[in-house]
């Protein structure tokens, strides 16, 4: 977004108190939003059009593992491919708490998944109860697996959940499991469904469902029929994304992979290597605007680290989250990719940089749906 138009959504967002913004293609939007929120949006867009952003004010977006387990093996994810570790666990309630008392009354939006499930960590909707109550809003990725009752999805819906965006790369079983391994298609649509009616009964308009596509070699000639199965299950937005090939899935996850549509491509493929198809240099902010938070409390760089390799502190339990976005480790973090931004080996396998204009290639808009 050119600076001009954040210019002028921030000034609307003066007038109204009301914030627009997406996340993967889904619209989001806070209402009532304090002082303290604009103050957050405002000092953070000035910083970040620096070409040398400074030290950072509270953080405007936070990534939240609410779980670091997962029952699939998904050959892409290193969660599937077992590359995080097995000392893995959900975040307790309390680490969640204790965030959002330090943070809450600044921050804009939590993304409450990391590389596990977070419909496998059972206090999932009291955590989206809590940071509704601060007015952070709540967006949460799921392999839909686990949603498996009504009282699940009517727990999620009342909690004030603002986005729920599902994975679905397969329409059919066969299709469906090459990726998601050990999956279920239709837990997906059950979980779509339960979704659906509990939005119906309860008479709310929220979450907006988001239902998501990685394209695959596989998949490609079910995405019309993955899209009417979504419009079907009540999703109002169906979006396809290109596909990430990491180095650490092998040297033949092209080959088992890559799509044939070009479209859906990140690299571009001569003399045996990988070409990056950005046009222009990436300019990561994530530092500066967005706090990555693990299961345990520990503030990471990006969720890319998948491994911790470089812990900046941990919060909850006594410590403080704060302290590790400001601290001495954090800032020299900074600095370095200031000055090289390949210094760390999580950001040189960074799907964002492989093609940023087109990671979201379709965003599919059924008719818009309305609150009973």
């Amino acid at each position: 977004m050119k600076t001009s138009e954040k210019a002028f959504k921030f000034a609307k967002a003066l007038v109204t108190g009301t914030l627009d913004f997406e996340y993967s293609g889904t619209p989001c939007r806070l209402e009532h939003a304090s002082w303290k929120k604009l103050l957050t949006v405002a000092r953070t867009q000035v910083n970040c059009s620096r070409a040398k952003p400074s030290k950072p004010w509270y953080p405007v977006q936070l990534h939240v593992e609410t779980s670091a387990v997962c029952s699939l093996h998904c050959p892409l994810c290193p969660a599937g491919m077992g590359l995080t570790g097995t000392n893995r666990s959900i975040m307790p309630f309390a680490t969640f708490r204790d965030l959002m008392d330090e943070v809450g009354d600044y921050t804009l939006s939590a993304l409450m998944w990391g590389w596990g499930e977070p419909l496998l960590n059972p206090k999932l909707a009291d955590m989206i109860d809590y940071a509704c109550g601060k007015n952070v809003v709540t967006v949460v990725s799921t392999n839909g697996q686990w949603l498996r009752s009504e009282d699940d999805a009517e727990r999620l819906v009342s909690a004030g959940l603002d986005c729920l965006i599902v994975s679905m790369d397969g329409a059919t079983q066969d299709v469906y499991s090459r990726y998601r391994v050990g999956g279920e298609v239709e837990r997906v649509t059950r979980c779509l469904e339960l979704i659906r009616d509990a939005k119906t009964r309860l008479r709310s308009h929220k979450p907006v469902v988001n239902v998501q596509t990685v394209v695959l070699k596989h998949n490609e000639h079910e995405l019309a029929q993955i899209a009417d199965t979504a419009h079907r299950c009540g999703a109002e937005l169906v979006t396809r994304v290109s596909s990430h090939m990491p180095d650490y899935a092998g040297q033949d996850a092209d080959e088992r992979f890559a799509p044939d549509d070009e479209r859906y491509r990140r690299f571009e493929y001569g003399d045996g290597k990988r070409l990056r198809r950005s046009a222009t240099e990436y300019a990561c902010i994530r530092p500066w605007d967005r706090m990555t938070v693990t299961w345990d409390g520990t503030v990471i760089a990006c969720e890319h680290d998948f491994k911790c390799t470089l812990p900046l502190g941990r919060g909850g339990n006594g410590g403080s989250f704060l302290d590790a976005w400001w601290g001495e480790p954090a800032s020299e973090l900074r600095r370095q990719l200031l000055l090289d931004k390949t210094v760390y080996p999580f950001c040189n396998d960074c799907h964002y940089r492989d093609n940023k204009q087109q990671c979201l290639v379709d965003v599919l808009r059924p008719e818009p749906m309305h609150a009973q």
